[in-house]
């Protein structure tokens, strides 16, 4: 997932740039509140076996000016059947349990299928991670840089993380001076 703050906005023009991206970027656009914005269907180029779609959230905090976006980008269909093969494999041990408590034979069946299905579709969502990471970034950049041509402040998470150590930096050199001025005021 990757983040960026945008400084000084209003969370609908925010939102609003980004699904102007996103449907560049060949996406549709599934859902969008003044919150978040679901999208799927997106294959640049044809490039994948599995569309990719994602979420984008919007988030500003009552009071603030600065809108933090998150976005993240999966391979959908991996990730459906996954966690559906997650849910159909309890409910299968469950039906055993409950069905056949005390015969063996059917639950080491059960278990070594249960696990095989559970391992191919692990991998086949595993092996989409890659891919996906390569087109979040990329979208993020497109984001990024919109925002900015736009006229918006934006931050990366990579620069908030600079600004915060800095902030704690100076602030660790703050309490050494006054230590220093009060061990200096004691003598």
């Amino acid at each position: 997932m990757k983040v960026a703050y945008v400084e000084d906005a209003e969370q609908k023009a925010v939102s609003d740039v980004i699904v102007q991206v996103i449907e560049e970027s060949q996406g549709l656009i599934d859902e969008q509140t003044r919150s978040h914005i679901e999208f799927e269907g997106m294959n640049p180029e044809a490039n994948y076996s599995f569309s990719r779609g994602g979420y984008v959230g919007t988030y500003q905090h009552t009071g603030e000016r600065d809108v933090e976006v998150r976005l993240e980008v999966v391979a959908l269909g991996p990730q459906r059947l996954f966690w559906r093969s997650v849910w159909g494999a309890l409910l299968v041990a469950i039906g055993y349990f409950i069905l056949l408590p005390s015969d063996n034979d059917v639950w080491i069946l059960g278990a070594v299928a249960l696990s095989l299905l559970l391992l191919t579709t692990g991998l086949l969502y595993v092996g989409t991670f890659r891919e996906s990471r390569l087109l979040e970034l990329r979208l993020y950049g497109r984001v990024v840089e919109r925002l900015r041509a736009e006229g918006f402040s934006v931050l990366t998470d990579d620069q908030m993380e600079e600004r915060d150590l800095e902030a704690r930096i100076e602030g660790e050199l703050a309490e050494r001076e006054r230590r220093e001025r009060r061990k200096a005021a004691a003598k």
